[in-house]
């Protein structure tokens, strides 16, 4: 079976959003953040906040986790994006019994299933994890129906 993908800027940031907070701590973290950034903003608002002097710390902090978080994300992916070519080229994944090859513009790769360190499925993507850091990422658009079936069987083992 083959499959031919490009990734687009705005859906591979958007994976790596939903990467970034798929972990508990950066939910936990941006949680914090909010109710801090809330409670320092109900308190110059004139709110009656318990508080012995005022919250600036609060309100700097929550606003970083809040705000610098996802600004912080999207220049890291865009920097990333834009300066591995091999993230912009069409892929092309031609997928086997034994293993997958990934040819792009510049580069190939064959890689054997029992090799996979697992693979995920998300709502619009299926990512292939070659380790824990590095994954093909393909959108579940470059699949047609039957192909998207057929990989679901050919990976049901691996996990």
């Amino acid at each position: 079976m083959k499959i031919v993908t490009k990734l687009i800027f705005k859906k591979y940031l958007s994976l790596m959003y939903i990467q970034a907070y798929r972990r508990p701590v950066n939910i936990l973290l941006t949680f914090l953040g909010l109710i801090m950034f809330i409670g320092a903003i109900l308190y110059f608002l004139g709110f009656n906040i318990p508080v012995s002097e005022p919250p600036y710390l609060p309100l700097v902090l929550g606003s970083f986790l809040v705000l610098g978080f996802p600004i912080l994300i999207y220049f890291n992916v865009k920097r990333d994006f834009y300066s591995n070519k091999s993230l912009r080229e069409e892929i092309s994944y031609e997928f086997g019994e034994k293993g997958f090859r990934q040819t792009g513009e510049t580069f190939s790769a064959e890689v054997n299933w029992n090799s996979v360190f697992k693979i995920v499925e998300l709502r619009n993507w299926i990512l292939i994890y070659q380790s824990k850091m590095l994954m093909c990422p393909i959108h579940k658009e470059s699949f047609d129906t039957d192909q998207l079936k057929d990989f679901k069987a050919l990976t049901k083992n691996i996990k």
